[in-house]
This record gives structure tokens, C-alpha cells and sequence, in this order.
């Protein structure tokens, strides 16, 4: 078909007359190591009548009783899309690899012990203090531990089988062992058959947010601790006169309570 000719206009050419003068050069030192009974595999690109296409193909010879290489087979394969494929992972990969956030890119197996690691930029190598390549052929779970939520794992998990993105926080940890607070987001990846065949995850590292929004939390409730013992009367209102707050002493004072 990609030659555009009927099988019995091909049928007994001669091997250059098929590919041409340029073709037949790129093939010809396979095809004598094919007649001292090797199989050999190659890529290349040929001349078809729609355009230049890269091909992969194997040559198996056709050895006789005696074992004399008495002829071959030949399998190609078009490997355009699986070129142009790798070419847009390429460009994904150089892409993020530039973010200032952590990325991975996995396997789609969500199956135990769960996806393998094919990608990671080097934010995410500072984030979680491993090397790209040590975390290339892991999985995910190399930065759980402990603390990590096995609920929000499982939730995790069921919304990916449904074919969903997945917004999160999770407690992870560093290579030397400390946890850190990861806000991840993880989204199926899909081919253009609309085929699942990877996932992304982008990661952040949310530890001195989640430590400000403590440390806030911890003053407000000393705060409040300190007014509710107060024996005078401390009424907090806002710009607008709303009351915002009242402590216990005013409530005993006025008798409304809080709320009211």
C-alpha cells in the first residue's frame, strides 16, 4: 500500500528496482550480513509515493536443510506515529522541564506496586532531594512514608480508574527522610485515539504555607485564649461598626451571648 502499487506489480522486482538507487544503498550491507544467515534489524527512512517515511525492518533468512541462506523475509513496520509520538513527549519533557514546580511523568499501571516513574524535572529532584535518575523506574510510593494518608491514596486511585484529574495534598518525604507537604495534581495523559497511556502529576511543595497558615492559626487561638480570660469587657468590631468578636466577659456583661 505504501508503494500505491497493485501486489502483482511488485511481484518479481528486483529488491533496487523497488526502492531505487538511494534505498537499495542504505540496504545492501544488511542484506550480506542476511546471506551469512544473521537477522538483522534497522530503521531508516524511505521514499514512498506519499513522502519519506521511517521504517523499522527486520530481515530473517530462509535457511535450507543444509543450512545455505537460500532467500529471506523481510517485516517492516511504519514507525511515523510512534516517531511523531515520541517527538511530542520530547517536547512535553523539554517543556517542563523548565517549571519551576515538580513534575513526573509515569506508566498508566495503576495496579500494585503502581505506576513507574519515565520522567522527572530537576525541580522535582530539589523538591524531594532524590536525583532525576534515581526516581527514572520508581514508583510514586518512594515518597510516601508513614504520615501519608492511605484514605486519600485510595481516593486518589478511584478517581484516576475513572478517568479523572486529581487535586490533592499529601505528606511525602525527602530522600534523608523528612516529610513535606505536597499539593499534587494528577491528570491522565491520552494518545490520540484517546487512549490512556500516561499520567502527570505537577507537584508542589506547600510545607511553609501550611506552616504560615499553623503558626497563624496557633496566635489566634492564644489570642483568643487571652481575651476569653480577660475580666474586662473586649468587644472587636470592623471598619463598618459590625461587631466581629466579643469575649466572655462582655457576653456576662451585656447577656447576649456570642452569637447573638
Amino acid at each position: 500500500e505504501r508503494w500505491k502499487s497493485p501486489a502483482e506489480t511488485i511481484i518479481g522486482k528486483t529488491i533496487s528496482e523497488l526502492l531505487g538507487a538511494e534505498g537499495y544503498k542504505k540496504v545492501r550491507p544488511h542484506l550480506a550480513e542476511v546471506f551469512r544467515g544473521k537477522e538483522i534489524s534497522y530503521e531508516a527512512e524511505f521514499q514512498f509515493a506519499d513522502g519519506l517515511h521511517p521504517m523499522h525492518v527486520k530481515y530473517v533468512p530462509d535457511v535450507d536443510e543444509a543450512g545455505n541462506v537460500r532467500g529471506f523475509f523481510t517485516l517492516v513496520s511504519d514507525i511515523s506515529q510512534l516517531r511523531h509520538a515520541e517527538q511530542e513527549v520530547h517536547l512535553l519533557a523539554t517543556a517542563v522541564s523548565h517549571l519551576g514546580e515538580g513534575v513526573l511523568i509515569t506508566e498508566d499501571d495503576l495496579e500494585w506496586p503502581g505506576p513507574r516513574i519515565v520522567f522527572a524535572n530537576e525541580a522535582m529532584s530539589r523538591i524531594t532531594g532524590y536525583a532525576v535518575q534515581e526516581l527514572i523506574g520508581q514508583t510514586p510510593r518512594i515518597l510516601q512514608g508513614a504520615d501519608t494518608e492511605n484514605e486519600r491514596l485510595s481516593e486518589l486511585k478511584e478517581k484516576l480508574v475513572a478517568g479523572n484529574s486529581f487535586l490533592c495534598e499529601l505528606i511525602n518525604y525527602r530522600k534523608d527522610g523528612t516529610p513535606y507537604n505536597a499539593e499534587v495534581f494528577i491528570t491522565p495523559l491520552l494518545n490520540s485515539q484517546g487512549i490512556r497511556t500516561n499520567f502527570v502529576s505537577i507537584h508542589r511543595d506547600v510545607t511553609s504555607r501550611k506552616n504560615l497558615e499553623r503558626s497563624l492559626r496557633e496566635r489566634e487561638e492564644r489570642l483568643r485564649a487571652i481575651l476569653n480570660t480577660a475580666s474586662d469587657a473586649i468587644i472587636t468590631i470592623n471598619t463598618k461598626g459590625i461587631i466581629l468578636g466579643v469575649n466572655v466577659s462582655t457576653e456576662k456583661l451585656f447577656g447576649y451571648n456570642s452569637d447573638e
